[in-house]
Formats: structure tokens, C-alpha cells, sequence
């Protein structure tokens, strides 16, 4: 039995169109992988995708990696589960007037933020719109290409500066029963502000 079985389902909420996800909450079990080196990352979600947890944990050269990234309230929390501490930033407005919504793009969306529409394509039994990026991030050229269904993304295969990016979905449940304590810094964690802003990629 997976983990995604035990967890209790609720009545689906219809989202409204500034939600970003098609639905109010979920889990999504992913892989991902670059130069060689696997990592699984599991989300959860709520309010739509306003609140979400990752939670990644993978093993780079012998060294055990689990780290937590919590997003809520315009804040973000990134903890390492292994040192038992983390930082937390405040999410500035410009930062979300940047983003958009998949759910949603319209024409000018597109031309905006250089986005191609490039069809759609079944992945874990979801039909996807796939979208394609091309954008310059501090001087790196980013090609990004994402699977997305229902404003939630998939998969995504993306390179920076060359060096490719792959993450896929394995397996999702979405109206499911989290508890709000899902989303709270863990016990025993030692917090702190993050003390420098710029070098955080959004």
C-alpha cells in the first residue's frame, strides 16, 4: 500500500480562476534528476497552491540530502531535516507579479513571458498542455519545457546553460485530507532570516 492510499479523500472544491491548481489540495510523488544524480521530491498542497511543502531527499556522493522548502503566507521556509535548521524569507511583491497562471494564459501571458503552446500529450493518465520557455536568469540562458494538467505540472525537462533537469510526476492524489500541521516548521528546528535575498532562485 502506498502512502497516497491511506490518505482520506474529501469532496472535490470547484476552484475560482485566480486559483492557481484545479484543485484544493494533493500530493504529487516526483523524480527528478541532473548530471546523474536522482532526487525524489514529494508535494503537497493546499488552498489551490497557495500553501505547498516539498519535501526533497536524495544521497549525493555518499552524503544523506532531506531537505523541506514550505511556501505560505507569503513566506518561504527552507529547512534541511539533517543539520535541523533552516531560513525564512518573505516573499516580495514583485516576485509574484512575475508569475502566472497556467490555468489561465491568455495570449498576452504567452507573448509576456515568452511561452509557447506546444500541444497536448497524455502523462500518468492525465491529458497535459505542454508548455515551452526560453528566459535569461542572471545571465543563464533556461529553456524549460512543462507538462501541465490542471495548472499542476507533471513533468518538466529543462536545461541551464546546458546542463539538463529532468523531474517527473510517478504518482498524485488530489482532494485529500491534509492536516494543517503538514505545513508548520517541524519541531526542534532552529530558524533563522535569511540574510541575503538575491541569491535565491524563485
Amino acid at each position: 500500500v502506498s502512502m497516497l492510499d491511506s490518505l482520506k479523500e474529501i469532496p472535490a472544491v470547484t476552484p475560482s480562476d485566480s486559483d492557481q491548481f484545479g484543485y484544493k489540495t494533493g500530493v504529487i510523488v516526483y523524480t527528478s534528476s541532473t548530471m546523474g544524480i536522482s532526487q525524489d521530491i514529494t508535494m503537497w498542497f493546499d488552498d489551490f497552491g497557495r500553501v505547498t511543502l516539498s519535501e526533497i531527499k536524495s544521497s549525493v556522493l555518499g552524503q544523506r540530502v532531506h531537505q523541506l522548502n514550505i511556501v505560505k503566507d507569503s513566506l518561504v521556509y527552507n529547512i534541511d531535516m539533517i543539520s535541523k535548521a533552516g531560513t525564512w524569507m518573505t516573499l516580495t511583491d514583485d516576485t509574484t507579479s512575475e508569475s502566472y497562471n497556467y490555468r489561465t494564459l491568455t495570449e498576452e501571458d504567452l507573448k509576456l513571458h515568452n511561452i509557447v503552446f506546444e500541444g497536448k500529450e497524455n502523462f500518468l493518465g492525465k491529458e497535459c498542455k505542454i508548455y515551452s520557455q526560453k528566459e535569461n536568469v542572471n545571465g543563464q540562458q533556461v529553456d524549460m519545457k512543462v507538462w501541465i494538467w490542471e495548472g499542476i505540472p507533471l513533468k518538466s525537462v529543462s536545461s541551464v546553460s546546458g546542463i539538463e533537469v529532468t523531474m517527473e510526476a510517478l504518482q498524485m492524489k488530489v482532494n485529500v485530507d491534509i492536516p494543517a500541521e503538514k505545513f508548520e516548521v517541524p519541531k526542534g528546528v532552529k530558524m533563522e532570516e535569511a540574510r541575503d535575498t538575491t541569491n535565491y532562485p524563485s
